[in-house]
């Protein structure tokens, strides 16, 4: 090791030639590595939102979350189902296997949603779709007292 170093300090050109080289090199390399700024998020996921105004969110769990969860159970394609009961509304998130077939499985959900006739008559329609990479990544609710 102490020779190679002493031949590169007597041949400064040698030493110069090879971090130029380097440079080079490196430079070529860093133009070549595929860099997305926004890389493609295709999200498998299908939105269920439905409103129930005026009601407590343990009346919405009861009465609209649990009724769709029992409705979604068991169709191909899903991995998993989460089911959100707020105050006045419920959101279900169903999270799709990468390999399904998202317009298939959107079409089966959709059409368990549409055959509960059970819900609470002050349910509003549902809304069912399909997540897209440009959709909403955070959601932010700001809340206080009011002056009316």
């Amino acid at each position: 090791m102490k020779r190679v170093v002493s031949w590169f300090t007597t041949n400064p050109v040698a030493t110069n030639l090879l971090v130029a080289f380097l440079l080079l090199a490196g430079i070529a390399s860093f133009a070549r590595i595929p860099v997305q700024i926004w890389p493609d998020l295709d999200v498998p996921v299908i939105s269920i939102v439905v409103p129930y105004l005026g009601a407590a969110p343990e009346e919405v769990e009861t009465a609209v979350c649990a009724r769709i969860d029992e409705k979604l159970d068991g169709i191909d394609g899903v991995d998993r189902i989460r089911s959100t009961a707020e105050e006045g509304r419920c959101r279900v998130m169903v999270a799709l296997l990468f390999d399904a077939d998202r317009a298939a499985v959107l079409a089966d959900v959709q059409n368990q949603v549409n055959a509960i006739d059970t819900l609470p008559k002050e349910t509003e329609t549902p809304v069912v779709r399909l997540l897209s990479s440009s959709d909403v990544v955070i959601e932010v609710a700001v809340t206080g007292p009011t002056d009316e």
